[in-house]
């Protein structure tokens, strides 16, 4: 897959395609709308982008290479997604995006990026980060590791400090037609 397979959102897909083929991608986005209309399949396939080892001269990822097939498989070391995870002493799924998360997400995206690749931090469900969560990650995006890109993904935009947002290049993504 890449952008040229997802269905719709052409306007915002054009405005990630063209910060990658100028090489003026900012540190950080923020993909909002509602839930499920794509919005973190774009992120994805703006960290395959950033890792690809054969992409096109419009910056479309190859979608074959090893980079892009560990993307998308979720295992690839130069991305990861912070979102909902398990509680290990209920078993249970989280609430919220805990502090303990954002400080292993803060150590993950400051480490060097494997190979010629960029360090791409996804936030899956920005808008669940706790209060302490939110404070701790704006220091990631006050002072971002070089050549790290992070992407907030969320439905509810207003429930985000607006600190974070001042902090983002919005990107808004509407239902399809």
């Amino acid at each position: 897959m890449g952008f040229s397979d997802i269905i719709g959102h052409r306007r915002q897909i054009e405005v990630v395609r063209r910060s990658i083929a100028t090489k003026r991608l900012p540190s950080a986005y923020l993909f909002y709308g509602d839930e499920g209309i794509g919005k973190r399949l774009v992120a994805i396939e703006l960290a395959k982008a950033l890792n690809c080892q054969s992409p096109d001269a419009s910056g479309e990822p190859c979608g074959q290479c090893r980079d892009c097939r560990n993307i998308a498989a979720g295992c690839h070391p130069n991305v990861s997604v912070m979102a909902l995870e398990v509680n290990e002493k209920t078993g249970k799924i989280r609430q919220e995006i805990v502090i303990d998360q954002v400080r292993r997400a803060q150590e993950h995206i400051a480490l060097r990026a494997v190979g010629e690749g960029s360090k791409v931090l996804i936030v899956d469900g920005a808008h669940l980060m706790n209060e302490e969560a939110a404070n701790a990650f704006l220091k990631t995006l006050e002072e971002p590791p070089e050549g790290s890109h992070i992407v907030l993904v969320t439905s509810r935009p207003g429930s985000l400090l607006q600190t974070i947002i001042s902090r983002c290049r919005p990107v808004g993504f509407a239902p399809l037609p």
